[in-house]
């Protein structure tokens, strides 16, 4: 006040901290499910880590910060590619809540699914006989190698045969083929408790045996001479 001859007061305040709290939600790309056990990572602009940490069953992380800022968002989790997303500065930047985006994850798709059964391609045996032929050993490398890097896997082998001879008899040639096949593996060192041998004898073919007039099949037979592997687990 110009025209006051003394005694003006000099007024000052302190803005008060309050702290602002951020939540959001991992879920999946895919089905919108939450994700549980998420590895959740906010960094700021300069890259510095503001908080860590993860989500609890549903899905669901929260943190605290003094002042709102333009955050990225990172989820971490077994079996998913990792998922980001932008949290921007709400309009009101005194308000104390914010939910942050759904921050979405995509399953990794695997080559091999679970209880999917997959021909082992070349596997022979000796002629009318559950005995493998050597030129087969070559083919269960692959399969070893993944069970080798995955040692809670379960794995059942199955085998077929062709229509040709009486059913009782294919059905206990293909059990028998089976356990053939899960008794190398044993001997390349894996576990027999990880491993099932099943028979289907003739009763899953892939192909006809025989053509529309009746006549042998001889490229449908062999298709349906096959030894096959599910993965039980991962």
């Amino acid at each position: 006040d110009r025209n006051s001859e003394c005694c003006l007061d000099i007024y000052s305040f302190n803005r008060a901290s309050v702290m602002k709290t951020i939540s959001g939600t991992v879920v999946d790309c895919a089905t919108g499910s939450a994700v549980g056990g998420a590895m959740v990572q906010v960094k700021d602009g300069s890259g510095k880590v503001v908080y860590s940490g993860t989500t609890n069953s549903n899905g669901r992380y929260e943190f605290k910060v003094n002042d709102y800022a333009a955050f990225n968002t990172t989820a971490t989790v077994t079996g998913y590619e990792d998922g980001k997303v932008a949290i921007a500065i709400p309009g009101d930047a005194e308000q104390e809540t914010l939910a942050a985006s759904n921050l979405c994850v995509t399953k990794i798709k695997r080559e091999i699914e679970e209880n999917v059964a997959i021909v082992l391609e070349n596997v022979k045996y000796d002629y009318n006989s559950y005995k493998l032929s050597k030129g087969s050993y070559a083919q269960f490398e692959p399969l070893i190698k993944l069970m080798n890097e995955n040692p809670n896997m379960k794995v059942e082998i199955i085998g077929h045969t062709d229509s040709k001879g009486a059913d009782e008899y294919n059905q206990k040639l293909s059990e028998r083929r089976a356990q053939s096949c899960v008794d190398y593996l044993a001997s390349k060192g894996i576990s027999k408790d990880r491993l099932i041998a099943i028979g289907k004898g003739e009763s899953e073919p892939v192909a006809d045996n025989e053509t529309a007039d009746g006549k042998d099949n001889p490229e449908g037979r062999a298709k349906n001479r096959r030894t096959e592997f599910k993965i039980l687990n991962y």
